[in-house]
């Protein structure tokens, strides 16, 4: 018998979906990355992630207020959702890496 309790309660309209969250993540942290590594002074780098975050919302569609809402949204009221978007884009982010470094070493051959 499934209580109230047992199910959780249904995102609102204006709430990203968890694979569109995790899309955009994952733009996100590889655009921080990118950035990182370029070595820049703290002005510039901020600048440059700020116009890569601005791509980002444009490429998926997305105002930022309703993305910092959603995330927003899933720490507050469905944190196991959050902790499954963060995995898959771990996961991603770690495959592309793995990816990257073979590619890296078959070249050096």
């Amino acid at each position: 018998m499934l209580t109230a309790c047992d199910s959780k309660p249904e995102a609102p309209e204006d709430i990203l979906p968890e694979d569109k969250m995790k899309a955009i993540l994952i733009d996100m942290h590889l655009a921080e990355a990118s950035v990182s590594v370029q070595n820049q002074a703290p002005a510039k780098g901020t600048a440059l992630y700020e116009k890569l975050e601005k791509e980002i919302f444009v490429t998926h569609a997305v105002d930022s207020a309703v993305f910092n809402k959603s995330q927003q949204y899933y720490l507050e009221n469905d944190l196991e959702a959050m902790q499954s978007i963060y995995k898959q884009v771990t996961d991603s982010l770690k495959s592309r890496q793995e990816e990257a470094e073979a590619l890296k070493s078959k070249k050096k051959k």
